[in-house]
């Protein structure tokens, strides 16, 4: 039964009739979900308008940033020279050698006609990190072809497109393998490398035939075992020089605070930034299908005794040096003379990992020593050159060994050390360790003629891998 009409009377002294409905009205289906809605929306339209604000001002300050600090590849250029000339006086020349990727980049110092030695960098370095060694090198008879790698310094910088470790390795080791027919090095050579480097030049040197590689020098080989830090993983799957290559002005800020501007790392200084800044970073992708981030199941024990499954993220190297060698076998061996060398306080790579490279290399053959540089970090050639030349005295040419060998057993270098000393020359120490008598390591004082520089703490681990 509908409800009764109600009155109602007006300002004017009129009445009003109003028939209610059977129905009463309620209000539309789109206002009520908008009020229910608004503070949704307006928490949504917050978000969007302060990550465009925050969008615009990253692209303005990187921006501001490429007119402030370009970084062409004239600058990598200008950067190279200058910490060159400043430390290097032996004579050295620049070549662009072509390959299947583009031009490989090398720094050649001394004579030709000497015998050669291919210098290969870590991850994220080039070939002129090692300025500090070359004169040494050179003094010790070689003719030093320090190559940047595929993808890092001055050489072609490619996409890389693949996803396995043998893309990777095929990525760094064929262009370096036409490089060297290229700089002429046809023959035998000695091979020096460093962290990824030296994970490389086991590779190279298993890859050419034998006699191609007359002696070896491994500076803190990366990849040693299967398992790798979590840290050290996600470095690898995002290096620092992402951050600085897209951070603009705060990128450089990070960069600054985290290296002084001292004027004995000046020079290096400026070329790590000018690198971390080119583009594409074909270096840095190439090496992310060699090391994954696996989850791993475990039981852990609880303080009441119990135990749980628990799951942990944990780095793993697909394809590690001690793989490597297990799977060649005693048959497998180089027949050549290999120092390891690492730093005494290595915060990349642990120094635990290199002594175990070094037994099982002792076990399955190999002419393997171990040297440790006192005060090291994980680049001992550049925190400690002098120690560093000491400790790899014996790395010379085989024409020259020979030549010092028969020269002491005439007993007429008997005094070199001491005829250093009284010259007023520097003289380096460093720990030798070397266990081919025996299992246990011996530490032996070893001394070389170095010339003086300043020691720099730039890189303690932090650039490269």
């Amino acid at each position: 039964m509908a409800p009764p009409p109600s009155a109602a009377v007006t300002d004017d002294d009129t009445t009003v009739t109003t028939f209610p409905s059977l129905f009463p009205p309620r209000p539309p289906v789109c206002s009520l979900v908008a009020t229910t809605m608004h503070p949704l929306v307006a928490v949504a339209k917050a978000v969007l308008s302060l990550g465009a604000e925050v969008l615009l001002f990253w692209e303005a300050q990187r921006l501001v940033l490429s007119f402030i600090t370009p970084s062409p590849r004239e600058q990598v250029r200008r950067s190279e020279e200058r910490l060159l000339s400043s430390s290097v006086t032996s004579p050295f020349d620049h070549a662009f050698v072509p390959t299947c990727i583009g031009d490989l980049h090398a720094v050649i110092i001394g004579d030709r006609s000497n015998p050669p030695l291919l210098v290969l960098h870590g991850h994220s370095m080039s070939a002129a990190f090692f300025h500090l060694n070359f004169d040494d090198l050179v003094a010790q008879g070689w003719c030093v072809y320090a190559l940047d790698l595929p993808g890092w310094g001055r050489s072609a910088r490619p996409v890389f497109r693949g996803r396995t470790p043998e893309d990777s390795l095929d990525f760094f080791l064929t262009p370096t393998l036409q490089a060297l027919a290229g700089l002429g090095i046809t023959g035998g050579f000695g091979l020096m490398a460093h962290s990824l480097g030296a994970y490389l030049a086991l590779e190279l040197a298993f890859s050419l035939p034998p006699g191609r590689v007359t002696q070896m020098v491994l500076v803190s080989p990366a990849a040693i075992t299967s398992r790798l830090a979590l840290g050290r993983a996600i470095y690898f799957s995002l290096p620092p020089s992402i951050v600085a290559r897209r951070g603009g002005l705060l990128g450089l800020s990070f960069y600054r605070w985290k290296y002084p501007p001292l004027a004995t790392y000046e020079p290096t200084r400026d070329l790590t930034w000018q690198l971390a800044m080119q583009v594409p970073a074909s270096g840095d992708a190439a090496v992310r299908p060699m090391v994954r981030i696996h989850r791993e199941r475990r039981m852990v024990r609880e303080s009441n005794g119990k135990e749980r499954p628990a799951v942990r993220r944990v780095g793993v190297v697909t394809r590690p040096i001690l793989g490597v060698l297990e799977e060649r076998g005693p048959k497998g061996v180089l027949p050549i003379d290999i120092q390891l060398v690492c730093g005494e306080t290595d915060s990349s790579m642990p120094v635990q990992d290199v002594h175990t490279l070094h037994a099982v290399m002792r076990r399955l053959g190999y002419s393997a020593t171990l040297a440790v540089v006192e005060g090291a970090d994980h680049c001992p050639f550049f925190e400690e050159p002098a120690r560093f030349i000491a400790a790899i005295d014996g790395f010379r040419p085989k024409a020259e060994l020979e030549a010092a060998d028969s020269s002491s057993m005439g007993g007429t270098s008997s005094s070199s050390s001491e005829s250093d000393a009284e010259s007023g020359a520097f003289v380096g120490s460093g720990t030798l360790v070397d266990n081919r008598g025996g299992t246990t390591p011996k530490p032996v004082p070893v001394h070389v003629r170095s010339r003086s520089r300043s020691l720099s703490r730039l890189f303690n681990g932090d650039v490269e891998t």
